[in-house]
């Protein structure tokens, strides 16, 4: 009566993410009900349900609200009916996984299959005034200046090394920002899952040496942007 779910693993998506993924139940969908996604810290007791699936054949579940450097362990239960009352499985032995992001991701918002994975270690964040100049009639040069609101610029260095080719990170980057341009298009900067800036490219730069590309600088500035809307 009470079968559980085989074969639960957890894989990473390029962006930064969960992927848990189980074999599709053996119950006939005239008693199926749905699958029930659960999460807890790896140490604690009390599960969080996550989410409820109801389609059969649906057996993957993105998690994006997993913290970076958390331990966690997941766990995927069924529930069917059986003489009109509604059973669950028993748990199954969880699985664990930790979300460690050790690269830069830079992805449309609206549109995160256009993404680069950069390889950098951190990103610099300096915040800058926002500052309009007032030009007062007959002088050549501004005198004065108006405006309290703080903006971060980001930069970001990438370097060649035996894993990285960075003429694909070139490449991918021009497309990004060829996107901006032509779309109006939000970037989010994120290293880990509760450190995010929304900004546009400001620029990106090569660096060369015997002709090879050996460096990407990277300036993105951050913007207004509500998720919300």
């Amino acid at each position: 009566r009470r079968r559980g779910v085989a074969g639960a693993q957890v894989s990473f998506d390029a962006l930064p993410h969960n992927y848990l993924t189980w074999t599709e139940s053996a119950v006939s969908l005239s008693y199926f009900l749905r699958y029930n996604i659960y999460r807890r810290e790896s140490g604690t007791t009390a599960w969080v349900r996550l989410k409820v699936i109801s389609d059969r054949a649906l057996t993957f579940y993105q998690d994006y609200t997993a913290e970076s450097d958390v331990l966690y362990e997941y766990a995927v239960t069924q529930v069917q009916s059986i003489n009109g009352e509604e059973i669950e499985s028993d748990f199954p032995t969880p699985v664990t996984v930790t979300l460690v992001l050790l690269n830069v991701f830079l992805h449309d918002v609206a549109a995160p299959e256009h993404y680069v994975q950069v390889k950098a270690r951190a990103l610099d964040v300096t915040p800058e005034q926002d500052i309009a100049y007032v030009i007062p009639w007959g002088r050549n040069k501004p005198t004065a200046h108006i405006g309290n609101k703080l903006t971060s610029v980001l930069s970001l260095d990438v370097y060649r090394d035996w894993e990285t080719e960075l003429d694909d990170v070139w490449e991918e980057l021009q497309n990004l920002q060829a996107r901006q341009r032509e779309n109006g298009a939000v970037i989010c900067a994120r290293q880990r899952l509760k450190v995010r800036h929304f900004t546009q490219i400001e620029s990106i730069e090569r660096g060369h040496r015997v002709g090879q590309l050996t460096r990407i600088t990277i300036r993105l500035r951050e913007v207004n942007y509500d998720e919300e809307v």
